[in-house]
């Protein structure tokens, strides 16, 4: 009997998750699928359109907007599948939201800076 608090092949498969749930592109078991989806999801929210505000220099106009620009450009190549697959319904709902929800927020501040005149 083995002293481990949990079994061999789990501990293998968790590990083989940690070890590809980057630049994997087609991650072998379903938890490093898993894993990979949470690492993509987590680099979107409603949290990092803050991050990105409070990070960004809103005070030049210009850069600002090719900021925008360059991150909507991200997310055409995420819907592409530029960067892999989300392996899960869960996912891909999330991810779908996410990316509506952003270029709502990015278009809607870009039209702002294009009417805003600074004096």
């Amino acid at each position: 009997m083995s002293t481990r608090a949990y079994p061999d092949e789990l501990l293998k498969d968790v590990c083989y998750a940690i070890e590809s749930h980057v630049g994997e592109h087609d991650p072998k078991t379903k938890t490093a699928k898993i894993l990979q989806d949470a690492d993509t999801l987590d680099r979107f929210g409603y949290f990092r359109i803050l991050l990105f505000g409070k990070t960004s220099d809103l005070s030049d106009l210009e850069s600002l907007k090719e900021e925008i620009h360059s991150f909507l450009e991200y997310l055409e190549r995420l819907e592409r599948g530029d960067f892999g697959s989300v392996w899960t319904r869960t996912a891909e709902a999330r991810v779908a939201q996410y990316v509506s929800t952003y270029r709502t927020v990015y278009n809607g501040v870009l039209e702002e800076i294009e009417s805003t005149r600074l004096t």
